[in-house]
């Protein structure tokens, strides 16, 4: 079964069969201002988790032509939805730090962007993985990425050893929360009191704090009370495919989804 999904995988990064949907970030007057890329595969019909489709991509070797596929499909909505937005629009496409540590992925990812036309908007959101051996070159390709228009982020972000040593350059536009920090929020005061104190380290060092996962009024509340100011979760919409997101953007403000 694992080799029947590896070479169906490898077959559909080749002939282009991967699909992205889009997840819309919100600000706090619950305007869509930015949306994530999220990889979606299927299998015979069936829907695949994507970090089990990532895991089978590292193991067969094609995790990077995985991810310039996911990148493609990002930039190839990027004008249409930029052309629906009120005001600033950024799309995010995750990466892992092992590959902005590689100078011919820096370069091969500018090289999409160029051929679509994306001058600005455009994010990389980092996932943890065992790169930060390789730290000085993230550091210095990250600033290449910045000087061409492509700005970073950092994804579950915490007052872990990685996310604070990554803070000691000015390399990152947002961070997100932790998800396991905001889901206990509500449940855990202590949870709440290093939230704010990330929001308080955003604004003096320059960047913006995202909280993701925000499901409940109340959470999102708990959050705008403590200075956060732009949210992804169910409150607004799940990922949803290109045309669906548009529609989202045409209405002007998220209807948010009473969940609970």
């Amino acid at each position: 079964m694992a080799k029947r999904l590896a070479m169906q995988l490898k077959k559909d990064i080749m002939n282009q069969q991967i699909q992205v949907w889009f997840q819309p970030q919100f600000n706090a007057q619950r305007q869509i201002v930015g949306a994530e890329t999220l990889l979606r595969w299927k299998y015979h019909g069936m829907s695949v988790a994507p970090p089990i489709v990532r895991q089978i991509a590292k193991e067969e070797g094609v995790f990077d032509q995985l991810t310039y596929e996911v990148i493609k499909l990002a930039a190839g909505n990027m004008e249409e939805f930029k052309k629906h937005a009120r005001d600033r629009f950024s799309l995010s496409v995750n990466v892992t730090a092992g590959q902005i540590s590689k100078r011919g992925f820096i370069d091969k990812l500018l090289s999409i962007l160029k051929d679509a036309g994306i001058r600005e908007g455009f994010y990389v959101e980092l996932v943890e993985d065992d790169s930060m051996k390789n730290h000085d070159n993230i550091i210095e390709h990250l600033r290449i990425l910045r000087k061409a228009g492509v700005e970073a982020a950092i994804d579950d972000f915490s007052m872990g050893a990685t996310s604070i040593n990554y803070l000691q350059e000015d390399g990152f536009k947002y961070v997100k929360l932790d998800g396991e920090l905001v889901k206990h929020l509500l449940d855990n005061e202590r949870s709440l009191d290093i939230v704010r104190s990330i929001i308080s380290l955003g604004k003096d060092l320059g960047f913006e704090v995202l909280a993701k996962y925000v499901e409940t009024e109340k959470l999102f509340k708990v959050l705008y009370e403590a200075d956060c100011r732009i949210f992804q979760g169910y409150l607004c919409s799940p990922a949803v495919p290109a045309e669906q997101f548009v529609e989202l953007q045409k209405k002007q403000f998220c209807e948010f989804v009473k969940l609970y």
